[in-house]
């Protein structure tokens, strides 16, 4: 028997980040069983996990973005803030946590919503205006001087409007209709059909 005292934390870090991970699949495989007889289309992943990039560098974020009906939907699941989107642009997203009491790291928040894009052919056409869009709706990646939502608006549970009302920057979210929970308050399948529900109704 291994009696190094650092295998059994590491194995718990090892287990959180495959339930969080077994969490966001069990998400995704419902979505697509409440939609087996409705056509929906792939516009990103889904696609993401937990990595270590470099002894400076670790994320995890998960995500899938999709059109059901005449709506562009997604679902973000982030558990570990890349340390380079803490390091710039990320003084709204902070606020944010401190508002929502999460640690910015490690905020452990699911988020999913309703994107609206003015130019929807951009939207499906460019991936990485896409990923960008989902990091906004929680203003990673917003720079500080621009506002696309007070972060005092932000709740569990409660709808949020991210918007830019500008138009001048075309690389930020136009709208998107935002929800957020605690990935710990997920216990069972019984949560995550609710959470896909009230996705699918938006």
């Amino acid at each position: 028997m291994d009696t190094n005292p650092v295998i059994q934390p590491l194995l718990e870090v090892d287990a959180f980040h495959k339930n969080a991970s077994l969490i966001f699949e069990d998400i995704v495989a419902s979505i697509r069983q409440k939609t087996e007889t409705i056509t929906i289309t792939n516009l990103q992943g889904p696609e993401g996990g937990y990595g270590v990039w470099s002894s400076t560098q670790s994320e995890h974020k998960r995500l899938f973005i999709f059109q059901h009906g005449d709506r562009c939907r997604f679902i973000l699941m982030l558990i570990k803030t890349s340390e380079k989107q803490l390091r710039s642009n990320a003084k709204h997203y902070k606020d944010i946590c401190a508002k929502l009491g999460v640690n910015p790291i490690m905020p452990l928040l699911i988020t999913w919503g309703i994107f609206e894009p003015r130019d929807i052919d951009r939207f499906k056409r460019e991936g990485n205006l896409r990923r960008n869009w989902v990091d906004h709706v929680l203003l990673l990646g917003v720079p500080d001087d621009k506002t696309l939502a007070d972060a005092n608006t932000y709740d569990f549970n409660e709808p949020i409007s991210v918007e830019n009302k500008t138009e001048t920057d075309l690389w930020l979210c136009d709208k998107a209709i935002v929800k957020i929970r605690s990935v710990t308050d997920i216990h069972d399948t019984t949560d995550i059909e609710k959470l896909v529900n009230d996705l699918l109704s938006m």
